[in-house]
């Protein structure tokens, strides 16, 4: 069970245990700036579709030769253990002030090569998921991107119908396997331009399912 404190409580709480970066334990910031210039953006030459690295085409053999739902995936960073730790502390160790850390660095990592969406959709959780919880990271990283850029966020698009097992050691196929089929559109994105976003990488093909024009996907980290 988590226990909320009232804000005076919470700031009296920072005065006596000053916040750490949850990668390295320097004093003053939960990602300190040296960690925060450390973090290995993920590399350009990769499929525009999956992430996979490649040294020749924009897209993989086996996005050629059968092309995933997303449009473009868009991955911030490399997922090493910088950003393994900084994401692990949002998720797991209940950290919600990183939320805002981490969805600016992806918004700066957005800026300049994007198409501007009409919508940005969080990754749900599923119900169980979330009471245990008891928030959705993707959506806290959502509602930061969505300020910064000026796109709404609609989280209503998409449920999650079947709560998956943690993924945290699974391989990109195991993780795509377990998704399949885990979301649901609940209305319909007929014509819309969508950026789906979560912490890690993810799958849009529920969305083009749905009618939506084109599903970019943004992930703060992918592991190369």
């Amino acid at each position: 069970m988590k226990i909320s404190v009232a804000p005076a409580v919470e700031t009296a709480l920072e005065l006596l245990f000053p916040a750490h970066c949850v990668h390295c334990g320097a004093n003053g910031e939960l990602l300190c700036e040296l960690c925060i210039l450390s973090l290995s953006p993920y590399p350009d030459a990769a499929c525009s579709k999956c992430g996979v690295l490649t040294h020749g085409p924009d897209l993989c053999e086996r996005c050629a030769a059968d092309p995933p739902a997303i449009t473009r995936l868009i991955a911030a960073y490399q997922f090493d253990d910088i950003a393994r730790d900084a994401v692990h502390a949002l998720k797991y160790d209940d950290i919600r002030a990183l939320s805002p850390i981490l969805g600016t660095l992806l918004s700066e990592s957005l800026i300049g090569r994007r198409r501007t969406p009409d919508v940005i959709v969080p990754v749900p959780l599923h119900s169980g998921r979330l009471k245990e919880r008891g928030f959705n990271q993707a959506e806290a990283l959502s509602n930061r991107v969505g300020e910064l850029l000026g796109v709404p966020v609609d989280n209503s698009i998409l449920k999650r119908r079947v709560n998956i097992p943690h993924q945290t050691r699974l391989g990109l196929e195991s993780r795509q396997r377990n998704v399949r089929d885990a979301l649901e559109a609940r209305q319909l994105a007929d014509g819309m331009h969508i950026m789906l976003i979560d912490d890690v990488t993810t799958t849009g093909s529920t969305l083009k399912i749905a009618g939506a024009a084109r599903v970019d996907a943004a992930v703060f980290a992918k592991e190369a």
